[in-house]
């Protein structure tokens, strides 16, 4: 019988793990590169100035930090709120582009609210064709630059201490302010 050398398969699944993160040479996903982005276009991010749940779509391409006390105030006027949890680099097939979920959910009379799990400027600057500006997690409210412990912080704060089976859901669907359906699927939530 052969010995496995459990090292050599622990690297090599480390290694595909950070291979099918990869896109286009870089690696997103662990910090939130708010500072990066910042730099790059310094008004690109900003803290919105009136009330979030009445943003339309900007004219300009502009990303709106929030946190999710905030966006859970949105709910209350709206019948169907969906949040989608985006990873603007993620090629996986539960990572639909937002001009996809918007489509979808306004065939099913649904407000959307897209809420970037981190920053990509290339990527949250494409023209998706949304009725909301695209939010992005505000990370200083939450003091922490690593994507996991402030999307924690983020979904916490969202559903408002409730706890949700999933760790990790992409799609959020809330009835007033109550969550009725989560999944890491669109189709999943069975949205009529």
């Amino acid at each position: 019988m052969k010995h496995v050398n459990y090292t050599t398969i622990t690297l090599i699944l480390i290694i595909l793990v950070f291979v099918s993160c990869t896109i286009d040479g870089s690696f997103r996903g662990l910090y939130s590169y708010y500072k990066v982005t910042q730099k790059e276009n310094p008004g690109f991010i900003q803290k919105p100035e009136q009330n979030l749940c009445s943003l339309p779509a900007p004219d300009s391409i502009v990303v709106y930090k929030i946190n999710g006390h905030e966006l859970r105030g949105c709910f209350k006027s709206q019948s169907l709120s969906l949040v989608y949890l985006w990873s603007p680099n993620c090629s996986a097939e539960v990572c639909i582009p937002p001009n996809y979920a918007q489509e979808y959910s306004n065939t099913r009379n649904v407000d959307l609210f897209v809420v970037a799990n981190y920053y990509d400027y290339r990527k949250m600057t494409i023209d998706y064709k949304l009725n909301r500006p695209i939010f992005g997690i505000n990370t200083e409210h939450y003091r922490t630059n690593l994507t996991d412990r402030y999307l924690k912080k983020f979904r916490n704060d969202l559903l408002d201490g409730e706890t949700i089976d999933n760790e990790s859901p992409r799609f959020l669907l809330f009835r007033s302010d109550s969550l009725i359906a989560f999944n890491s699927s669109i189709e999943g939530l069975n949205i009529n």
